[in-house]
């Protein structure tokens, strides 16, 4: 594993040093469609509220709509079959088709995480897009030892569309085994393989990587779009460029840090993991969300960023808040504005403040290529969401000028989406919302994705073109 990640690092380095498209996987373009049965490896994993009585909402589609340019094109290219495999949630797992019954019920007696609802919210996508033809769903979920004696690609039906139960009610699936990938390439009788879920492909599971090891596999339309515009952000980026970061845990962003002290030109720092760096600059923040024992990873990053700007302009390239918004212990949710050298004992740090979104404005203002990933405040509570509302507002500006706005997953992403709605503006006007939260990182960070890995290149000796 360690000679593979080292492999990686130097294909890597060469191509950011050659300033090319990172992104040389085969994808759908390059296959041959016509009348084949393909199974599609999506991600639906979507946000879901279950009512009382069992019934599900599905609060945020984006990750539905987002696989719909790849089905179409599927359709749209004459397959004669698409079947659909996806995970939802964290559900319980078992071993076989024996021990269903120990799968999480709801109240109303169906199974908690079914991605029923999907299919039936996909179906209303596609008839929206006046696409009008038979679906199927597969109810019983599929496990290493489950054999249909006619493949679905064989039956005698005119299903254009199949969807099968959540992968990961099987508990095969997270052990990436060899058995589950035979048995879903013997259920559905597919002859392609195309994978699309961008959130996965940094897992190594069995629908991810061990059924691209017995099928020929191609990338979808998805993720292409978004390793190709994180691999060009890496490569060629406009500039200036501008990292803004938020969240909670800096450990859990070190390497994404590392990375853009090397690329960008000024690192913004917000939410939950700007208090850790403001209690190591020696301020009081109250009551504030912080992540101990990171003094020597702040340490670290600091010499980092002097290495690289100078020690007399290191707080003109990582920015930390000069002022923040909190909430008393023991009051509502009011906001209150501070500045750092009056937070109190009881105070709680839920957001930057004024004076701070006025900055982090400013310096958007004239960026070329901004990634944003992290919120900068708690943005559940309504007078919380300032600081996050002004950075997606100035990322739009500047796709909307012809800028790059990449918004970096997750809790991010979602936000972004949920501002969208809210002001009535088109996410597609942003360079990238990434439908990946640890997958958007761990591209960032350099790491290997197993689920993109695996997936054959257009050009085979990589290497001696990189010389």
């Amino acid at each position: 594993m360690l000679k593979h990640k080292r492999l990686y690092a130097i294909i890597f380095t060469k191509l950011e040093n050659k300033k090319e498209n990172m992104f040389n996987k085969k994808t759908v373009k390059d296959a041959s469609l016509k009348d084949k049965v393909v199974l599609l490896r999506a991600d639906y994993n979507v946000p879901i509220s279950y009512d009382d009585n069992g019934s599900a909402h599905i609060l945020n589609d984006f990750r539905i709509k987002a696989s719909l340019p790849t089905i179409e094109y599927l359709i749209n290219q004459g397959v004669k079959k698409i079947i659909i495999v996806s995970h939802l949630g964290r559900p319980q797992s078992v071993e076989s088709l024996a021990d269903i019954d120990e799968l999480e019920k709801l109240p109303n007696g169906k199974r908690k995480y079914s991605l029923m609802p999907v299919f039936k919210h996909l179906k209303n996508l596609l008839q929206e897009r006046d696409y009008y033809f038979p679906m199927n769903f597969h109810a019983t979920p599929i496990f290493s030892r489950t054999h249909y004696p006619v493949p679905i690609a064989k039956a005698d039906d005119d299903y254009k569309i199949e969807m099968l139960e959540n992968i990961r009610f099987c508990k095969d699936e997270k052990r990436n085994s060899l058995g589950l990938a035979q048995a879903l390439k013997q259920i559905t009788g597919a002859g392609i393989f195309v994978q699309d879920g961008f959130g996965v492909v940094h897992r190594g599971h069995s629908s991810t990587e061990a059924i691209a090891k017995i099928m020929p596999s191609y990338a979808g339309l998805l993720i292409e779009k978004e390793v190709g515009t994180l691999y060009s952000m890496l490569t060629t980026p406009k500039r200036p460029f501008i990292a803004v970061l938020g969240g909670g845990k800096i450990s859990d962003k070190l390497p994404l840090i590392e990375k853009f002290i090397a690329l960008s030109d000024k690192i913004l720092i917000t939410g939950a993991i700007a208090n850790t760096f403001l209690q190591y600059k020696g301020y009081n923040i109250g009551k504030s969300k912080i992540e101990d024992g990171q003094t020597e990873i702040i340490e670290s990053i600091y010499e980092k960023a002097i290495r690289k700007v100078g020690i007399q302009n290191i707080d003109n390239f990582i920015i930390l808040p000069s002022d923040i918004a909190v909430k008393v212990e023991g009051t509502n949710s009011k906001r209150i504005d501070k500045d750092l050298a009056d937070i109190n004992n009881n105070d709680s740090i839920l957001d930057i403040g004024h004076k701070t979104i006025r900055m982090v404005k400013n310096e958007l203002k004239n960026a070329e290529t901004v990634i944003w990933n992290g919120t900068a405040g708690v943005t559940e509570l309504e007078g919380f969401k300032a600081g996050s509302a002004a950075i997606a507002e100035s990322m739009h500006e500047i796709a909307k000028n012809g800028g790059t706005s990449i918004i970096g997953g997750g809790d991010t992403s979602s936000f972004v989406l949920n501002w969208c709605e809210d002001k009535k503006v088109d996410a597609n006007d942003f360079s990238l919302i990434s439908t990946g939260g640890g997958a958007t990182l761990e591209l960032i960070s350099g790491e290997i994705l197993p689920g993109l890995e695996i997936l054959p290149s257009k050009r085979r000796n990589i290497n001696n073109r990189s010389k």
